[in-house]
């Protein structure tokens, strides 16, 4: 699982870590009340700073064009649905699968690469790094065999598409995510999937 922010407990432990023999017990404990107020401010700087990066991305893309605000709602939206979609699970890279696995480590990428290549998992782009979901993967860290199957059905939608359909509940199967079936129902989720596709169309 993949955290974008700094939680205030992370903080207040590192701080408090940092806090050496020194201090007498009356520094620490004033230090201890406003550790608390302190976290907090930096976490909501945190989150200003990156709206603030957010938009100097939009605007290095648009240059002169001015974004209507449905489009900048949109953007705002996709990258909420992909700050959940890599939250939502843990993502390993293909090193990180041979070493659970029985890959070996000579070109640990060229295996889980042919897997992606046949259609039996799906990977995403994180900055610089490919991610694949551990969910598409059994205890042995092998790709789960209805997963081809799903990715075959669903086969027009892109890779985010296919993670956001994993990471979003289903009223097919009882309100549950697909990923988290998956392991034990795989069958459902193929039908789920089945099921997603039809309504689709239908709606045209």
């Amino acid at each position: 699982m993949l955290t974008s922010e700094l939680s205030k407990e992370t903080f207040m432990s590192h701080v408090a870590f940092e806090i050496n023999e020194q201090l007498s017990e009356r520094e620490r404990r004033e230090l201890e009340q406003v550790l608390p107020g302190l976290a907090q401010s930096l976490i909501q700087l945190n989150r200003a700073k990156r709206r603030e990066n957010y938009e100097r991305l939009l605007e290095m893309f648009l240059g002169d064009v001015q974004p209507r605000p449905l489009d900048v709602q949109r953007a705002r939206l996709q990258a909420a649905a992909r700050e959940r979609v890599l939250n939502g699970a843990e993502w390993l890279s293909p090193a990180e699968i041979a070493a659970h696995g029985n890959l070996g480590q000579a070109n640990p990428h060229a295996t889980v690469g042919r897997w992606k290549q046949q259609g039996r998992v799906f990977s995403i782009r994180h900055g610089m790094r490919e991610l694949y979901p551990r969910y598409v993967l059994d205890n042995n860290f092998e790709p789960i065999p209805a997963v081809a199957e799903v990715i075959r059905v669903l086969r027009g939608y892109s890779a985010q598409g296919l993670a956001s359909w994993f990471e979003s509940t289903s009223s097919f199967l009882g309100g549950q995510r697909p990923r988290e079936v998956l392991a034990a129902e795989p069958e459902r989720v193929i039908a789920a999937a089945r099921d997603a596709v039809e309504a689709e169309e239908n709606l045209g």
